[in-house]
């Protein structure tokens, strides 16, 4: 009878072999690379996320206790220096497209679903990844701070980034999600700080309904009120305008929709401002909602995953870190996607870490898993 192997080692071949390859023979990241390839650099880096690891030092300790994994996974062993070597001088491009080629096969996997709606709903936001001023330099965003900006576009419904941009700390939002090719004909909701005229004109030209949240102080003009149906709880005024301040310079005289919203139960007074006209109203006020799965997405991977805490200084380990984070997200949510589990994302990771470094029967890649595996 054949034994089971690790967890991991299982993890790692439902990464097909081509598209590692492909990864590797685009960004050529086995270029002057002798002894630790771009896939044992790939294999460390990431059982670190799974595994909670801290340190450099950690992770070669890691590597030296579990001799069956490196034959396993055909990985020789590494110094400390090697490592940190590869994570300062391995362009982190490789690692982001593998990242992308991974979040593209969650999304085909997701695109089965059925959809409420008939666009695609994301929601946009960023997170601040806060670095020490003194050991960062290259990021400083004053004399006291240094940060960098994860820009996410979060697909809504199934929890997967579409689109992913760093940028540094001190730049704002909008100027990076005017550089996003959102998908036309979807819905993004976002929250007020991405507020601008000539943003605003640009998703409509394409075909994006867009929801957010007034800003206060936002001068515009009444054209109609509609009327609030019967039971539409929470809801106070429904109004058709057109933009008359700062707005109106770039986002011209095209109509938006002003909705006034209670919520029922902890009573906060909310102002969405849409440029669709045929959802309703209570709709209009879900899609808002919805955009909390971005803040959820961003707290997830903060808690679960490497991102606070780095394993080099410069510029490019630490993108490295970031898209082996994503890369590890990403392939946990493609594992939870393709057993079909009761189980949410955070149970299966969970299911994972504790026994990464284990044998596990091939059965629990069958659908419908059970929690007594």
């Amino acid at each position: 009878m054949r034994q089971a192997t690790t967890l991991f080692v299982q993890m790692i071949r439902k990464i097909p072999n081509s598209m590692v390859q492909n990864a590797i023979d685009e960004r050529r990241a086995d270029l002057r690379s002798r002894v630790f390839t771009a896939r044992d650099h790939l294999y460390i880096l990431l059982l670190g996320h799974l595994h909670g690891v801290s340190s450099l030092r950690q992770l070669i300790s890691l590597g030296e206790d579990l001799p069956e994994l490196r034959t396993a996974l055909g990985m020789k062993r590494i110094a400390r220096s090697t490592l940190a070597e590869a994570n300062q001088s391995r362009s982190h491009e490789f690692f982001r497209a593998l990242m992308a080629q991974v979040l593209h096969a969650c999304h085909q996997v997701a695109n089965r679903k059925p959809r409420r709606l008939r666009r695609i709903r994301y929601c946009l936001d960023s997170t601040c990844v806060e670095l020490c001023a003194s050991l960062f330099d290259w990021a400083a965003v004053s004399r006291e701070r240094a940060a960098v900006k994860m820009h996410i576009l979060l697909r809504a419904g199934v929890a997967l980034p579409e689109l992913i941009f760093v940028a540094d700390g001190a730049t704002h939002d909008v100027k990076v999600a005017k550089t996003m090719p959102i998908p036309p004909g979807s819905i993004v909701s976002m929250d007020r700080g991405y507020v601008d005229g000539q943003f605003f004109a640009k998703l409509h030209d394409r075909d994006i309904l867009f929801v957010t949240r007034i800003k206060r102080g936002m001068k515009y003009r009444v054209l109609q009120r509609r009327r609030i149906p019967q039971g539409a709880t929470g809801i106070r005024t429904d109004q058709d305008i057109v933009l008359t301040g700062a707005g109106a310079r770039t986002y011209g005289e095209r109509p938006l929709r002003r909705v006034s919203y209670r919520d029922p139960l902890t009573g906060q007074p909310l102002v969405f401002l849409t440029n669709t006209t045929d959802l309703a109203a209570r709709t209009i006020a879900g899609l808002y909602k919805e955009r909390w799965q971005v803040e959820l997405f961003f707290k997830w991977i903060k808690q679960n995953l490497k991102v606070t805490s780095f394993w080099g200084r410069s510029q490019n380990a630490l993108l490295v870190q970031l898209w082996v984070a994503l890369l590890a997200y990403a392939l946990v949510s493609w594992i939870h996607l393709t057993i079909r589990t009761a189980w949410t994302r955070l149970r299966t990771l969970r299911y994972i870490s504790t026994r990464l470094l284990h044998p596990v029967p091939e059965s629990f890649w069958k659908p419908d898993v059970q929690e007594t595996q």
